[in-house]
C-alpha cells in the first residue's frame, strides 16, 4: 500500500466491510468469466482441429464439429467485462499502480488531502 492510504477509521471501516463481500463476489464472477472464456477457447480450438483433420471430418457422426460461431468476440467481451468485475476487489485492497515519489515526501496532511482527492476522483 502506497503512502497514499488514509488511516483506517469506524466509518471507513464499516464502509470497508460492507464493500467487502460485493467487491469479492463480483472478482469470482470475473474468475468465473475467465475460466468459461478458456473453456470456450480450447473447445473451439479442438473443434477447428477436428473439422480440419482429413481422417476426422470424414465421419459422419463428428459432421457437427467445428469451431464455435463468434468465438474471438465472445472471448474479447468476456475479457473487458472480466477486467471491469476485478477492478472494485482491486481497487478496495489497494492494488493500484502509484506513483508517489513527490508525495512521499510531503507532511502526512498534504499527503491526506492528495489521498481524498485521489478517492473522490477515482472512484
Amino acid at each position: 500500500m502506497s503512502s497514499l492510504a488514509t488511516v483506517p477509521t469506524i466509518g471507513t471501516a464499516l464502509m470497508r466491510r460492507s464493500l467487502e463481500i460485493p467487491c469479492r463476489v463480483a472478482a469470482i464472477s470475473g474468475g468465473l468469466l475467465i475460466a468459461a472464456l478458456a473453456i470456450i477457447t480450447v473447445v473451439s480450438i479442438l473443434g477447428r482441429w477436428v473439422a480440419s483433420a482429413p481422417v476426422l471430418s470424414d465421419i459422419t457422426m463428428l459432421a457437427w464439429v467445428g469451431p464455435i460461431t463468434g468465438d474471438y468476440e465472445l472471448v474479447e467481451m468476456g475479457t473487458a467485462i472480466a477486467v471491469f468485475l476485478f477492478l472494485p476487489y482491486c481497487h478496495l485492497r489497494g492494488g493500484h499502480v502509484t506513483v508517489d515519489l513527490l508525495v512521499m515526501h510531503a507532511p502526512p496532511m498534504v499527503q491526506r488531502l492528495l489521498a481524498v482527492i485521489a478517492e473522490t476522483l477515482f472512484w
